[in-house]
């Protein structure tokens, strides 16, 4: 018999964010620039104020959201923070490496 090794995480969380029924946190079709900056100004001040944002930064990151604001950050900027960690994991296992 297989093991499922799928990853659960716990979405309880998302009863107690601000942002339950807000639409702000998804780009509209053919926004336009100035818009989208406004937008999500507003989205990352509903944000700034959230006491779960770790935990829904943590669930876009864990499921690899591509849209939306999640955790007070944009998808760029989850991207630029993913891509910070891996070279910080990678960094770490060269190190290692010569190390031992």
């Amino acid at each position: 018999m297989a093991e499922d090794l799928s990853l659960t995480v716990d979405e309880s969380w998302q009863a107690e964010a601000p942002c339950k029924g807000v639409d702000v946190f998804y780009e509209p079709e053919k926004e336009k620039k100035e818009d989208r900056i406004m937008r999500e100004a507003y989205a990352k001040e509903i944000c700034g104020a959230c006491a779960v944002r770790p935990q829904c930064l943590d669930y876009a990151l864990i499921y690899k959201d591509q849209f939306g604001i999640w955790g007070g950050r944009t998808p760029e900027e989850r991207g630029v923070r993913t891509a910070r960690i891996r070279k910080a994991e990678k960094k770490l296992i060269i190190n290692k490496t010569l190390i031992s």
